[in-house]
């Protein structure tokens, strides 16, 4: 008994992991998963986010003709009500979408190769960053809000262009004073990212793609430290993934990571470890990205997929930002 006990304490200071007790089921009931709107043949929703009333606000595109042509719309639903409506007409084509913490909208506008920030209040719009080293951003993708009011995002390359202005697929950061920084190169083509509960940690979706072919060659999520000098620095491949790359992340209160994986047809969840706890497998329905609510609807993942908006009740309480 006593060399089981030495050997019990030699394991769990060598592996202090072993410590963390891996989380319950996370998605209690799969048979529940709601459709809560659908765009019907010839959309695309991304960029779900979720106001401090608990609105839930997404991206919404739709074809207009056979060349490819799309008008793009940022809309919202209300869970009380289950209305879904035009909350405003775009240009470019919007993809991700974040709160600070004065709650004003943070779009990412590929197309038009820039981060814009809107007044909810006014609805006055400005130009948060739209070039780096006097060059153009090539297709800003996706964002996140730290809680000192922090932007960081994503500029990969997932459409064919004519020219490419950045040499880098990288992420960058606009402080809150407006400077701008590139703070992560090693990602092949990062997409999807989010900051850990405790604002030490950066996830990044690395979503290796060949423009014009549509073709995905697997992926990874990068894990990067914060340092307490607020520099980034790049810790390891945290998750691999063979064939079905990583899109859209969230987060829950424990630090859980949420991943859409938008060929593989599910939302996978991790812990910080990177150790796989739970899937919900969407079928036949490619998702984009995930949020989670707030107030009464901490515990609900709103999921963005090609053409609709769902939700499914999970055992975790999401983390957001606090909106002041």
């Amino acid at each position: 008994m006593r060399q089981l006990t030495y050997l019990t304490i030699i394991v769990l200071v060598l592996f202090p992991s072993c410590l963390e007790r891996k989380a319950d089921k996370i998605f209690l009931h799969e048979s529940q998963l709601q459709e809560l709107f659908d765009g019907g043949k010839g959309t695309f929703l991304e960029g779900p986010v979720v106001a401090s009333d608990g609105i839930v606000l997404f991206t919404f595109l739709v074809l207009k003709d056979s060349l490819g042509q799309m008008a793009s719309q940022i809309m919202t639903y209300d869970p009380k009500t289950g209305q879904t409506k035009k909350f405003k007409d775009t240009s470019g084509i919007p993809n991700g979408l974040a709160f600070d913490q004065y709650g004003n909208l943070i779009i990412c506008n590929p197309k038009n190769r820039m981060i814009s920030r809107q007044d909810m209040q006014t609805g006055k719009e400005e130009i948060v960053a739209e070039s780096f080293d006097g060059r153009p951003f090539d297709e800003p993708n996706d964002v996140a809000v730290d809680l000192s009011g922090n932007v960081y995002f994503s500029d990969p390359i997932f459409r064919k262009k004519d020219t490419v202005y950045q040499d880098i697929r990288g992420v960058y950061q606009v402080a809150s004073n407006g400077k701008i920084e590139l703070i992560a190169t090693n990602a092949e083509n990062p997409n999807g990212l989010i900051l850990s509960p405790d604002q030490k940690k950066l996830y990044v979706a690395d979503s290796p793609f060949i423009p014009g072919a549509k073709i995905q060659r697997g992926g990874a999520i990068l894990l990067y430290e914060i340092q307490k000098n607020g520099k980034f620095s790049f810790s390891k491949r945290l998750v691999e993934f063979d064939g079905d790359g990583p899109d859209g992340l969230a987060v829950d209160k424990d630090g859980n990571l949420y991943v859409a994986l938008y060929d593989a047809y599910k939302i996978a969840v991790y812990n910080p470890f990177g150790e796989s706890l739970d899937e919900l497998i969407i079928h036949n329905i490619h998702p984009t990205n995930v949020a989670f609510g707030r107030g009464e609807y901490k515990n609900i993942l709103f999921i963005t997929t090609e053409n609709s908006l769902l939700s499914i009740e999970t055992s975790q309480e999401g983390f957001n930002i606090p909106l002041l």
